[in-house]
């Protein structure tokens, strides 16, 4: 085993990729009050990094250096790295141990080892070195006492050069670019042929055109019928007797003049109506106004790109039951509508309007006392 006195000692070590290692050091004192880090200086320029090397403690005397399968992996080859074993004791960090750590990536009877002396799977080695001196005691009352030196650092060793680089090579000249050869002439197009155009045919005459038939004879007519008093539908006038084969019918009675206006319409029994039609109408949104002309449509589509006061105008006299709707499309931007003060929505608060562009809001708005109150209603928001 080898024995070292000196501070730093120089202990080469040369293991395996991918294999356990384990060194154990013997000191011939008592290392208990001592704290130990170790590590391998891969790299030192631009900047130190550091593999650590696990350390541990058997008794007061032996600190073992090891790595495991994984770590020896991480490594991977190296050769000539350096590595350290540090002592702190008080406040005092110390290099004992240093040399130069190899891993291999072949097995270790295949090259030469650089300890000859001591194993290769497991390092025993003795230690002989002067503990670090401790701090005097301070006396009770008096001065106090005076302060240990401490230890000398050990000299760093000397890094390796860098081996000079090769210079590199002078680039290549580039070929000359070949000349453009010349393009051929186009080729003389040749004549057109003269062809002489045949006459045209003469056109056939238009053939004769046959006679119309005899028309037959029409039938007497018969009376026309009296003609209705203004207002209602005139009678059907009598129907013209039958003539003899081939007669004609008698015409019928005239139809009474419809009223131009009608004050009240009263129907009773059944009735029949085509389908209603309502009217819409697109007013704008002009100085922050917008005015609804109740007299112009029942269903008003409305931009809503702008504030707005709204007006509704022209209502039905009361007890007439009247009701229109209202249809915004938003552009976008959250704009504000001051509602009518004769507007009455459910739980006192108007709806809030969608400003999603394009999406559109439908409310319908209901009064039988001429405008005094109108009943809101949110038909659909966000459509």
């Amino acid at each position: 085993m080898a024995i070292f006195s000196q501070t730093p000692g120089e202990l080469n070590i040369e293991s395996v990729v991918g294999t356990d290692f384990l060194c154990s050091l013997n000191f011939d004192t008592n290392i208990s009050a001592y704290s130990f880090d170790a590590g391998i200086i891969l790299n030192e320029y631009p900047s130190q990094i550091v593999f650590p090397i696990t350390t541990s403690k058997s008794g007061s005397n032996i600190v073992n250096l090891s790595l495991t399968q994984i770590q020896s992996s991480e490594i991977g080859v190296v050769s000539n790295r350096k590595w350290f074993l540090n002592w702190n004791k008080d406040g005092i960090k110390q290099t004992i141990l240093s040399g130069r750590f190899e891993l291999s990536d072949v097995p270790i009877g295949q090259n030469s080892g650089l300890n000859q002396d001591v194993s290769i799977s497991t390092y025993n080695i003795d230690i002989n070195i002067s503990s670090i001196s401790a701090l005097g005691a301070t006396g009770a009352t008096g001065t106090q006492g005076a302060t240990g030196s401490i230890g000398v650092t050990g000299a760093t060793g000397i890094l390796g050069a860098t081996g000079v680089q090769g210079s590199t090579g002078d680039l290549g000249a580039t070929g000359a670019t070949g000349i453009l050869g010349s393009t051929g002439a186009t080729g003389v197009q040749g004549a057109t042929g003269i062809g002489a155009t045949g006459l045209t045919g003469a056109t056939g005459q238009v053939g004769a055109t046959g006679q119309f038939g005899l028309t037959g004879a029409t039938g007497t007519e018969g009376p026309q019928g009296a003609t209705g008093d203004s207002g209602s539908t005139g009678a059907t006038g009598l129907q013209g007797a039958t003539g003899p084969s081939g007669g004609a019918t008698g015409a019928t009675g005239a139809t009474g003049v419809i009223p131009s206006s009608v004050a009240t319409f009263t129907i009773t029994g059944e009735a029949n109506f085509g389908i209603p039609c309502e009217t819409k109408v697109s007013p704008s949104i002009s100085g922050g106004n917008l005015d609804i002309n109740l007299q112009s449509g029942t269903l008003f589509y409305v931009s809503k790109n702008a504030d707005a006061n709204i007006s509704f105008l022209n209502p039905p006299t009361s007890p007439k039951v009247f009701s229109f709707k209202l249809q915004t499309i938003a552009d976008g931007t959250a704009y504000t509508f001051t509602w009518p003060a004769s507007v009455r929505w459910a739980g006192g608060s108007p709806p809030t309007l969608t400003t999603t562009n394009n999406k559109i809001d439908t409310m319908e708005f209901l009064t039988h006392d001429g405008g005094v109150n109108w009943f809101g209603y949110v038909i659909g928001l966000n459509f």
